[in-house]
Formats: C-alpha cells, sequence, structure tokens
C-alpha cells in the first residue's frame, strides 16, 4: 500500500512546485505545557503555534512566546520556538531571558536551549528527518516519518505535569505555499488571470474548531465539518487579471469568507488603470496644492505638502476596480463551489462554506 503522501504529491500537476506545508493553532492563555519543581513552561497569553516543514528546515514557532517560569534564583525565559534545519541536522531552540525585577539573576538560557535541543534530538533519533541532507519534499513516505516522531515523543517519559489536551487547541489553520514551474494564463474575451512562473502563492486556510474534534472525524468528510472552515486567504506577488495578454491589477492578497464574500486586501492597477489613477492623484495634489496656498504656503512648499498628503492618493479608480474584481470573484466561487460541491464523499461544499 503506497504512503499517502505519495498519493497526494503524485495529485499535484508536474508544473506545481510544493515549497512548505504547515499547520498552526491557538493555546489558549493560562495553561502549563509542563511543571516541575524547578520550572514551569506556560502561556500568559494565548499563543499562536506554528509548525512548517519547507524543503530546507522544519520550523516551530509560538507568538507570543511562551514562559518560563524558573525557580529562583534563575531567570525566568521566553520559549519562540525552534528550528531543524535538514542540510545538516542542526537543532536550532529560541529562548531568550526576561530581564527586570523579580524575573531572577542568573541567567540559565544556554542551559534550557541544550535540553530543548535534546528533547527534539531525541524525537527525530532513527527517522529521515535526524539525517543531513533530509528533504520532505522527496521523502515519498513523509507521513510515516512524521507518524515515527511522533511516536518516539509518545515514548518519551514525560518531563513535567501538564493540564493541556487536545481539545485545548483551537482556531486550526492548514497553510501551503506553491509555485508554477510554467507561466499560466486563462483568458476569456480577452480578460483573464494570469500566474507568473517561480512566484510564490501562498494559501491559508482558516477553522475555528479545535484538533481534538478533527481527530475524532472517521472519514475526511467528517474532519473538514469538524474544523468549521471560516476563510481562505491567497497571497502572492505572481497574480495578475490580464487583458489581451497585459497585466490590469496584480492582486496581493484575496480572502474568500464563510458565505462566499471575497475581499482584495491588496492590489496594484497597472497599465491604464494605473494611469488613470495616476491622473486622479494628481488632480488631488493640485487640489491639495491650491488648499495650501490659501494658508499662504509658498508653492514649492505646498507641493511636497499636497504630494506626502494620503489624501492625494487614488481612491476612486481602486475602489471601483477593487469592488469589481471581488463581485466577480465572489461569483465564481460560488459557481465553482455548486458545480463541484460533492467532490468530497459524504460532504457537500455549499453546506461547509455556507454558500
Amino acid at each position: 500500500m503506497s504512503d499517502p503522501t505519495s498519493a497526494l504529491l503524485g495529485q499535484l500537476p508536474p508544473v506545481v512546485e510544493l515549497r512548505d506545508i504547515g499547520l498552526s493553532f491557538t493555546l489558549p492563555r493560562g495553561k502549563n505545557l509542563s511543571r516541575t519543581w524547578i520550572r514551569e513552561l506556560r502561556t500568559e497569553l494565548a499563543s499562536r503555534v506554528r509548525l512548517k516543514i519547507a524543503q530546507d528546515r522544519l520550523t516551530l514557532r509560538c507568538d507570543p512566546p511562551v514562559v518560563v517560569d524558573a525557580l529562583w534564583p534563575a531567570k525566568n525565559m521566553l520559549f519562540g520556538g525552534a528550528d531543524v534545519r535538514f542540510t545538516d541536522a542542526r537543532i536550532e531552540a529560541w529562548v531568550s531571558p526576561i530581564d527586570g525585577p523579580g524575573e531572577g539573576l542568573l541567567d540559565f538560557t544556554g542551559e534550557a536551549k541544550k535540553q530543548i535541543v535534546e528533547i527534539i534530538a531525541a524525537g527525530l533519533s532513527g527517522t529521515k528527518m535526524a539525517s543531513p541532507g533530509y528533504d520532505p519534499m522527496r521523502d515519498e513516505a513523509a507521513l510515516a516519518t512524521l507518524e515515527a516522531i511522533a511516536d518516539n515523543f509518545r515514548k518519551t517519559p514525560s518531563s513535567g505535569a501538564s493540564d493541556v489536551s487536545v481539545a485545548d487547541l483551537g482556531d486550526p489553520a492548514a497553510e501551503a505555499t506553491l509555485a508554477l514551474r510554467e507561466p499560466f494564463v486563462h483568458e476569456q474575451n480577452g480578460t483573464g488571470l494570469s500566474v507568473a512562473a517561480g512566484g510564490a502563492i501562498h494559501v491559508e486556510i482558516k477553522g475555528s474548531g479545535n484538533l481534538a474534534r478533527i481527530a475524532a472525524g472517521s472519514s475526511n468528510a467528517e474532519r473538514v465539518r469538524a474544523a468549521n472552515l471560516q476563510s481562505i486567504t491567497i497571497t502572492s506577488e505572481a497574480l495578475s487579471v490580464v487583458q489581451g495578454g497585459s497585466p490590469l491589477v496584480e492582486l496581493g492578497c484575496i480572502r474568500i469568507d464563510r458565505g462566499g464574500a471575497v475581499t482584495l486586501s491588496r492590489l496594484r492597477l497597472r497599465g491604464t488603470l494605473e494611469e488613470v489613477a495616476g491622473l486622479e492623484s494628481l488632480v488631488r495634489v493640485v487640489a491639495g496644492v491650491v488648499r495650501f496656498a490659501g494658508y499662504e504656503v509658498a508653492l514649492d512648499a505646498g507641493i511636497a505638502l499636497a504630494a506626502k498628503d494620503p489624501a492625494s492618493e487614488a481612491s476612486i479608480v481602486p475602489g471601483l476596480v477593487r469592488s469589481k474584481i471581488e463581485e466577480v470573484l465572489a461569483e465564481g466561487v460560488r459557481r465553482l463551489v455548486h458545480e463541484h460541491a460533492e467532490v468530497i464523499p459524504g460532504l457537500d461544499l455549499r453546506d461547509v462554506l455556507a454558500v
């Protein structure tokens, strides 16, 4: 039986390159991850934990960092995450001391880093990821590798009491960064979408469930429902609306919310639209110069002030363009979901996305 990872990567078109894949969740505030008589590892604020695998490394990040409350006179510390560098299998832990009254006197960050590195090394021991030169994108049994790592951690004796359970891990999100090895252009009636070759496309899917309910699902359909999808965000510098082969608008960030609403939070006008927006800005600058002249501001100074004034930036043209593109994309999303509503067996995407 083939590994699911191999099957997944095999489904990607040859022109698509997977650059990284990740998972994140939120740890509530006030949770003890590990407690011993000499230290306590806890969240003083809700912390977003991100785990990402790229071709060159595995990264773990906690934002904001988790507090290491050490036994006095040791200084308290902040644990921000760790990296496993695949080229040489080197492990780095990100720990920093907290300075200030009541935070302790002696700096034990070096010892803390050493202990964290040893824990991670024990988890990787005996797996492909422990060997220099590991490439997760070429590991046809990547899921088996991750399962072996998880099994190592399960076998590792606990280093302290914890009040964190899988049910505490909320607001899950999955993300991936893709790139096309070849340029892609799709036009209909002279207008369409273009994706530049080599440009990164980052996709993040956010939910509002918790990992316990997701893990308890007995099928993909049940797990998707448990995730309670809220939004899909696409960020890229490679996406453009084109007309006659020429770029009109660069789409920097697109968010599709539950219910089908589409929001363009970042775009850049190009070609004719850029010229029209520039004309609008020019008119606004001239109006600003006239306004400053009314306050007896010198012409040169008035021009400089008007040019820097945020009110001089074009807003009407970009606003109209943004509104039209959002409208078209929202309709496209609705049609796509309805046409492929049952692509996942046992699941109706119309219900999942409330479209």
